[in-house]
């Protein structure tokens, strides 16, 4: 029976729905309001903003044919040198006599060209199909261009025409900006270190290139301006040395930029 008192002087008292209600305090509004504002600006750039992206890779500044090797056809002992650094030759002009055992064998420039590299001297044994000279072209139409040296993964994501921005190793960057140019060819396959090297004429190179793993060259188209150079640079002027063959470069190739809703998902 007391119990049954208790619960009826209950339900006689005062009843719970007549109590105020307790509204959210202005902070708690405020946070809510600046939450959904940011959620929403996030969902808009995410479905109409853009994330930059490119591939950055080593570049050699080159000619389109690459470098020309001055090779001896035979073995011997190197007799004469007509050849001379930085010296413009004509096709089939001599530039080494090579002496063996039935006679002196002349080793003509192979096309027209500068000599760039020359480490052969008078006195030095030599073997057949060894280098004696590297030579860059000088011909007209062989304008110059950079060679870039990227992994295969990265190869499948650069197409003709991409954008590159190159910036010289002999030029500072806050003066003069870097190099525009746009991508001309992928190569089909990634090559060996000797075929790098034998390309760019340096074969040290060539192996130090292919010591990052295997390398897919990408030849980049160099953009022209009216300039000191004909070269066109970010910032306008050009440097008063002008970029040449075997200088080397990093190379930025621009991907298309992709929507962070694409980038989220995939």
């Amino acid at each position: 029976m007391e119990f049954r008192r208790q619960a009826l002087a209950k339900l006689g008292g005062s009843h719970d729905a007549d109590a105020p209600v307790e509204l959210a305090r202005p902070q708690t509004l405020l946070l809510l309001v600046v939450t959904a504002a940011v959620v929403v600006a996030g969902a808009v750039w995410a479905c109409t903003g853009s994330i930059p992206r490119s591939v950055r890779a080593p570049a050699v500044f080159t000619h389109a044919a690459g470098s020309l090797t001055v090779q001896s056809p035979v073995a011997g002992q190197v007799t004469r040198v007509s050849a001379a650094k930085d010296t413009l030759f004509t096709a089939g002009t001599p530039l080494f006599t090579v002496r063996t055992a039935t006679g002196d064998r002349s080793v003509p420039a192979p096309a027209g060209g500068r000599v760039t590299v020359l480490p052969t001297g008078v006195g030095r044994v030599v073997k057949a199909g060894e280098t004696l000279a590297v030579m860059e072209p000088a011909g007209q139409g062989e304008a110059l261009v950079a060679a870039l040296y990227v992994s295969p993964a990265d190869a499948q994501r650069i197409h003709r025409g991409y954008p590159v921005d190159l910036s010289p190793e002999t030029v500072p960057e806050r003066t003069y900006g870097v190099l525009r140019g746009a991508v001309a060819s992928i190569a089909p396959s990634p090559e060996t270190g000797e075929e790098i090297g034998r390309f760019l004429g340096d074969p040290e190179l060539g192996r130090e290139l292919a010591a990052r793993g295997a390398s897919v060259r990408v030849t980049v188209r160099l953009a022209t301006a009216r300039s000191t150079d004909g070269l066109r640079w970010s910032l306008g002027d050009s440097p008063p040395h002008p970029v040449t063959p075997r200088v080397r470069a990093r190379a930025d190739v621009r991907l298309p930029a992709i929507r962070p809703i694409s980038w989220v998902v995939s």
